[in-house]
């Protein structure tokens, strides 16, 4: 009995990866930057409309250095970081 278990796993995680596909450059892909962009804007426009923001200078301040530093890092520049 415990040797069907593995296989009955290794069964679902084939079929798993068959109807979620591998992630590959091209799927990445599917959208231009502008598309992007624009998703990215009318998420911020939702947020902002639902959504309270911190204010404090120093919790603001560490953010955007820990975002910046991220930044640095990425493959894809093709987004301003705020």
């Amino acid at each position: 009995m415990t040797v069907r278990k593995p296989w009955k796993l290794l069964i679902y995680l084939v079929a798993l990866l068959i109807v979620v596909g591998p992630p590959t450059r091209l799927a990445r892909a599917e959208l231009s930057i502008e598309e992007e962009k624009k998703i990215g804007r009318q998420f911020m426009q939702a947020a902002l409309s639902q959504l309270r923001l911190i204010q404090d200078p120093e919790v603001v301040d560490y953010l955007n250095r820990v975002g910046q530093d991220v930044v640095k890092h990425l493959e894809f520049r093709h987004f301003p970081y705020h």
